[in-house]
């Protein structure tokens, strides 16, 4: 497993998973449609996002370790309230 990897198998990812049973249960079965268009949807943006960053990692357009502390910064101004530009 790499870092691009890692990063798709956030908690977050787990609780989608779950999502469309608790939306069934709330709101019946019409939902879980929409729901599981929104879970295919994802799926392929981060398959082709991981792909487009896996390209420009191996083109040396930037490092798995640029990308990675990117992520972690960008992480950090979105988790501390008025921090986003």
């Amino acid at each position: 497993m790499d870092n691009i990897d890692h990063y798709w198998r956030s908690p977050e990812s787990h609780k989608i998973i779950l999502l469309p049973g608790a939306l069934q249960a709330r709101h019946g079965a019409g939902q879980t449609g929409v729901v599981r268009r929104l879970q295919e949807e994802n799926c392929e943006l981060r398959i082709r996002l991981g792909s487009l960053i896996r390209l420009l990692i191996e083109r040396g357009v930037f490092s798995a370790d640029d990308y990675a502390g990117m992520v972690r910064d960008t992480k950090a101004k979105i988790a501390t309230p008025g921090s986003r530009e």
